[in-house]
């Protein structure tokens, strides 16, 4: 599950739809200056505990979620308050593969990462390629 807090959803929207990040979003909350309360919906509905949760933030107003999660990561451009209070830094700055860097950093902690890109290479693999 991937959801996503923004102001912005707009420039959101074109950057995960142009790295295909889009494909795996499924709650977009815009607006998003409470963002505790939208984290609060979301384990709520998908009845599951905040430490099962990990949140990619780059500002103070995203330190509130980040110390209830499971999983806190800043991206390479965050303001060092945050960089200070996450558990992970991407490599990759915000709008930059920051996103990508921290789907690869919970694959490959789960073991999951060899599979997901094997299996994303034979779906785009023609059969009489494979």
């Amino acid at each position: 599950m991937l959801p996503v807090f923004t102001r912005h959803f707009d420039r959101q929207l074109q950057r995960a739809v142009r790295t295909g990040v889009h494909r795996f979003v499924d709650h977009v909350h815009t607006g998003a200056d409470e963002k505790r309360s939208g984290l609060h919906e979301i384990l709520s509905n998908e009845k599951i505990g905040p430490e099962q949760v990990a949140y990619v933030g780059d500002d103070i107003i995203d330190l509130p979620v980040m110390r209830a999660v499971g999983l806190a990561i800043a991206v390479a451009n965050a303001r060092e308050d945050v960089k200070d209070e996450s558990h992970v830094i991407t490599d990759h700055r915000g709008g930059e593969g920051a996103v990508r860097d921290a789907i690869e950093y919970i694959l490959k902690a789960q073991g999951k990462y060899e599979d997901a890109v094997a299996e994303y290479i034979n779906q785009r693999t023609p059969p009489s390629e494979q």
